[in-house]
């Protein structure tokens, strides 16, 4: 059974892969041949040796104190900016929100002296 997603333009299709299975291994016991994977594994591998190893060094694990960070100078300018930056931001937003304000309430009274110039 196969459907096709329109909108995507991508195509499904479901299937037994068990039937699949079953009809490989039947066409193997006719052809005799063994059903191997087309990429098998590769006999050669490398061994590591102790050599390769010195050069690895372990240390112990010590997780970051996220606290310490958010408590460092730089973190608190960089949040210090961030306000101030928002602030501003929020300003320019309220000029421009205030503006439209009142070019709105103009508009509704232009709208109004036009419709009581026709009654």
């Amino acid at each position: 059974m196969a459907t096709k997603d329109k909108s995507v333009g991508v195509g499904f299709s479901n299937t037994n892969v068990y039937v699949l299975y079953k009809k490989a291994q039947a066409a193997a016991a006719v052809s005799g041949q063994p059903i191997t994977p087309p990429h098998a594994p590769s006999t050669s591998t490398r061994v590591l040796r102790p050599e390769d190893l010195s050069k690895v060094q372990i240390t112990r694990f010590e997780p970051r104190n996220i606290a310490a960070a958010a408590s460092a100078p730089e973190f608190q300018a960089r949040e210090l900016d961030r306000g101030v930056r928002s602030l501003d931001d929020l300003k320019a937003n309220f000029k421009k929100l205030q503006d439209l304000h009142g070019r709105l309430r103009f508009m509704l009274e232009e709208l109004e002296a036009l419709v009581s110039k026709k009654k």
